[in-house]
């Protein structure tokens, strides 16, 4: 880890609604991404106790469907994994909620 901290995801435009749990012995954390410049899809990255990344470089996908998915929310599975949910507008003008 640095002393400034360890870059999670530093992708094209907007990362936002960053949370993050401890997952046995790692840390998951997730967020909304504006990086392909037309909507926000969710991401999430792994990082170990020692502040390093696990998992591909600016995040893996969890989903990128049309129109917005925002305000990612997570939770411990108590099995080294997560829930995670999230608000959805690929089926029109309101939000779903989604989890996975």
């Amino acid at each position: 880890m640095t002393s400034n901290g360890t870059v999670i995801c530093n992708a094209t435009n907007e990362q936002s609604s960053a949370e993050i749990i401890k997952s046995n012995d790692d840390f998951i954390i997730i967020w909304a991404n504006s990086r392909n410049a037309t909507n926000k899809n969710i991401y999430t990255q792994k990082i170990s106790l020692n502040g390093v990344v696990q998992w591909t470089q600016n995040g893996v996908i969890i989903c990128n469907a049309i129109d917005d998915q925002d305000f990612p929310q997570l939770t411990s599975d108590n099995a080294g994994g997560a829930i995670i949910t999230w608000e959805d507008k690929r089926s029109g003008i309101y939000y779903d909620i989604y989890a996975q």
